[in-house]
């Protein structure tokens, strides 16, 4: 809704209780959030093809103060989405909702990374749609790929720190469980296939990891539910266990090797492939290889062997008049294709198939007759045939019969047996023959009608081979056969015998045009031959995992304390002023002794440094005087581009150094198995477990780096308090510059800072 008022434009979006105003340099700030304004540029660096989303940056009059980062708000509702081209987009359906709630994420540049509140709904909604709108290529701010985002975060504490999960959370974690994509077998009582419920996003996005760290926080939070009465039940969805494992075994070399979802080994259900460049005679691979090489190097063969093709047609019974879309295209038809209902089409189709050119019909052919040899279907031995028929120009000339369909059953001439078959069909019934007038009883009656009609018939299918082949017509008595009868039986097998002479003479033409192609020779025995032939040293391809990396370095750089960068701040510290000191608290005395003699190491640490912090704040002046003394803006200012700049080239030089170097290693960044170097991905290497772990060569480097981001956040603070005149804060943070405090700082209390600056 927009209104002027008070010489004043107003934008309200009245749902989600956002109301903005164009200020003086014709911006639309927010009212909601002071000082931001709408962003000309609505991307983020990150949720690529997200629909629903507003980003806010600082307005102008704020300009000068580089603390302020920008923000992202995404309202909750429905989730939909689908693929359009490589790309996935997400729209978030919210007409439902009379008053739609958002989330509001910072964009922080620094560390790569969205950042939100501490609900565990946010983070599990941000990282919902981070696997949805995820790519191949690394987003700009993340530095990795959304997929690789969403597990990270759901592997963070910060996902497993929460008393109790509600209906929304559990709703959440369905929908980021689901977008591993769910394995069955196929069928179900086998165990060869296996069928693949796919979502709408890209193939990368649906990352097997996504159900199992569902799984274990679900796990977590039913062990939390046994704290209440009634506990919550959480019921997550049936997977195949062999075939997930499978797939994470599988699809583990599609992504950096420090992406760690499951510590188990790899399935002990999973095949060894057996290689099928070496194989043995008869087996389907070596005829599907040469029935490809015989139609690709234009040689079909039909080997030792010298079938005859008609013996093969007649052995189908009929061939049927077919209506089948049939292409040389490679399809599943060509599994299962059936010759006796298809095979004028096939035909038709193979004798024009080079019409389109050479090349593109060889490689058609190739695939498709070499699927149908290696099929199971019983017709496969028509191939080599089929294959004479499409590469030999000999064969386009001869002008099939017009007919389409023929019963080869009746054979090339009448049989006896089946002609007296017939013609007992024909007979009259008992009732209108001689023989029902007789005086006789009944049995004897039918007994005397069988004999005759078997007498009659085999009389009359004699005279008809008689005839054969210049078969006219035939006397029978007309007492004991119903005439038009006899005609509709036999006229039609006649026919059908006619028919079948006709093909069978046209198959003599092609059985003569084959028979140039027995004892063709062609290879028979394994390996086969690649070109080019690939040889590894090693089964499988290298891993890089960033401790790798560092192990390998040679280049490591050499840490700088760029203390004299740092200086002109330094120099311009307060002295203080005597006054009386502060008296100690016995309640802090007694928290900070429990600390110390703590069994656990970190609150061992903690209890220390709050020892001696407390000695320190006893033995300093409770007041300072600010007179005269706040250091002036632009010296703050000219700080904080001292620490962005070592920050920015302490970071350069160690991704420098961590950067691939050898040919093999630019494939593999290229591919995205290179481990991802970003702040976010080297801060953890302060951890207790981690940092005794890395070369002896790195351990300066990683606290040197996250000193000098501690005090460029450092810096970003004294700009903020001397930007809102809080001069009293702004000399006890001036402060902490002069005693370099971050220096005595152990790796893991570094991590620790970092956490709650960041």
């Amino acid at each position: 809704m927009v209104t002027h008022i008070a010489q004043t434009l107003e934008v309200s979006l009245p749902r989600l209780r956002l109301s903005f105003f164009v200020n003086t340099s014709w911006e639309l700030e927010c009212r909601s959030i002071p000082g931001y304004v709408v962003d000309e540029t609505q991307t983020c660096g990150t949720m690529f093809g997200l629909t629903n989303k507003l980003v806010l940056r600082p307005s102008s009059a704020s300009s000068d103060v580089p603390l302020l980062p920008r923000r992202v708000i995404i309202p909750i509702g429905n989730i939909l989405f689908k693929t359009n081209s490589h790309f996935a987009n997400v729209f978030i359906y919210t007409d439902v909702e009379e008053h739609v709630r958002w989330h509001e994420y910072t964009i922080d540049t620094d560390l790569g990374c969205l950042t939100g509140t501490t609900s565990l709904t946010s983070k599990l909604y941000q990282c919902y749609l981070h696997a949805l709108t995820s790519h191949c290529l690394p987003d700009p701010l993340l530095g990795h790929t959304g997929t690789e985002e969403a597990l990270y975060m759901l592997q963070s504490a910060s996902c497993r720190s929460f008393q109790r999960l509600d209906v929304h959370e559990a709703e959440l974690l369905d929908l980021i469980g689901n977008l591993t994509p769910n394995r069955d077998y196929y069928p179900h009582h086998l165990r060869s296939m296996a069928t693949v419920i796919w979502n709408d996003l890209p193939v990368l996005s649906q990352h097997h990891g996504f159900f199992q760290i569902v799984c274990t926080i679900y796990d977590h939070a039913r062990d939390l539910e046994a704290l209440y009465d009634p506990p919550t039940l959480f019921h997550t969805p049936d997977r195949n266990p062999s075939l997930l494992n499978r797939a994470t075994s599988r699809n583990k070399l599609y992504y950096p090797s420090d992406l760690q979802i499951s510590k188990r080994p790899s399935s002990p259900g999973d095949v060894i492939y057996r290689s099928r460049d070496l194989s043995d005679l008869g087996t389907s691979e070596l005829v599907a290889f040469q029935t490809s090489w015989s139609i690709w190097n234009c040689q079909p063969s039909f080997g030792n062997l010298s079938p005859n093709l008609w013996d093969l047609m007649s052995s189908w019974g009929s061939i049927g008049h077919s209506n089948s879309v049939v292409s040389l295209r490679y399809s599943r038809y060509w599994l299962s294709f059936d010759a006796s209902h298809d095979w004028f089409v096939i035909y038709d189709l193979c004798r024009s198939a080079t019409n389109e050119g050479e090349r593109n019909s060889k490689i058609k052919l190739c695939f498709s007759l070499s699927a149908a040899a290696y099929s199971k279907s019983k017709y496969k031995d028509i191939i080599p045939f089929v294959a004479v028929f499409a590469l030999d120009k000999c064969c386009r000339d001869l002008s099939p019969p017009p007919e389409r369909s023929y019963m080869l059953s009746d054979g090339l001439a009448p049989r006896l047996a089946h002609l007296v078959k017939l013609i007992s069909r024909s007979a009259r019934p008992l009732q209108s023959t001689p023989v029902y007038s007789l005086q006789i009883a009944q049995k004897r009656k039918t007994a005397e009608y069988n004999a005759t009609i078997s007498t009659e018939s085999s009389i009359v299918a004699v005279s008809i081979l008689d005839q054969w082949p210049h078969y006219q017509r035939v006397e029978f008595p007309a007492q004991w056969f119903d005439n038009s009868a006899f005609i509709g039986y036999i006229v039609p097998y006649i026919q059908s015998i006619a028919r079948n002479v006709e093909l069978r003479e046209h198959v003599a033409q092609l059985q003569g045009i084959t028979q140039s192609y027995v004892n063709t020779p062609i290879p028979a025995v394994g390996p086969y031959v690649f070109s080019p032939q690939i040889i590894t040293s090693r089964p499988g391809v290298p891993l890089y995992s960033l401790h790798d990396v560092m192990v390998s370095c040679a280049n490591v750089p050499t840490p700088s304390t760029g203390r004299e960068l740092y200086q002109g701040c330094i120099n311009h510290s307060i002295a203080a002023e005597a006054v009386p000191q502060l008296a100690s608290s016995p309640g802090l005395d007694s928290l900070i002794e429990e600390f110390r003699n703590s069994c656990r190491p970190l609150l061992q640490l903690y209890g220390h440094e709050l020892y001696k912090s407390n000695l320190e704040l006893l033995g300093q002046p409770a007041h300072q005087s600010v007179r005269g003394a706040v250091p002036p803006h632009e010296l703050l200012l000219a700080y904080h581009h001292a620490c962005s700049h070592i920050k920015d080239k302490i970071f350069s030089q160690i991704k420098g150094a961590l950067a691939p170097s050898q040919t093999v290693e630019e494939t593999n960044s290229i591919a995205g198995l290179w481990p991802r170097i970003t702040p976010r991905s080297l801060l953890p290497q302060l951890a207790r477990d981690r940092i005794n772990t890395i070369p002896d060569k790195w351990r300066p480097v990683i606290p040197h780096f996250a000193t000098a981001l501690l005090k460029y956040r450092h810096s970003l603070r004294l700009l903020e308090l001397s930007s809102r005149q809080r001069h009293g804060e702004l000399l006890r943070e001036t402060e902490a510059i002069h005693n370099d405090i971050l220096a005595e700082s152990t790796p893991d209390w570094l991590l620790v800072q970092v956490r709650l600056l960041c």
